[in-house]
């Protein structure tokens, strides 16, 4: 669906795929908010009825509008402050990611990550155990252009 937002706050539907072609050309020209009671923040469904396809017009119905004396407002529900960050967004997908079985790796990771090694070790092993580490055999599989020969003997392929 292809939306710009135009200097006023309401959106401008351009395009849109989610709206089936239709014969009336006045529908490409409108605003959002031409499909609403002027100031009462309700759709109007007269109009809304006359301008599209039944189906189309009960999905545009049911989509609810905050009443004029609501404020809108921008929740990130993973977070107790509300508010986004890099951090947050990691941790819903660590969390939504922990649940999928590609993701799981059997053993106990803690004597790796507390083992009296240098942090920069421990790292390296997790990666090894993980089959991560950066080698030139794997960043080839991902089409990273790199030679595939061994920095040391430049015969075999570099592999963990």
């Amino acid at each position: 669906m292809s939306v710009k937002v135009m200097k006023d706050p309401w959106l401008r539907v351009h395009g849109s795929s989610w709206v089936p072609s239709s014969h009336n050309q006045e529908i490409h020209n409108m605003h959002v908010s031409d499909l609403m009671v002027q100031g009462q923040g309700v759709w109007d469904a007269n109009k809304v009825h006359s301008l599209f396809h039944p189906l189309v017009a009960k999905n545009i119905l049911s989509v609810p509008l905050l009443s004029p004396n609501d404020s809108d407002l921008l929740v990130w529900n993973e977070d107790s402050s509300g508010i986004y960050s890099v951090k947050s967004a990691y941790r819903l997908m660590r969390r939504i990611m922990w649940n999928e079985e590609k993701f799981q790796q059997e053993g106990d990771w803690n004597i790796v990550w507390n083992a009296n090694a240098p942090p920069k070790v421990r790292n390296f092993v997790w990666r090894i155990s993980r089959g991560c580490l950066p080698t030139q055999k794997r960043l080839n599989e991902r089409h990273v252009p790199c030679r595939s020969g061994c920095v040391l003997c430049t015969e075999v392929e570099e592999s963990d």
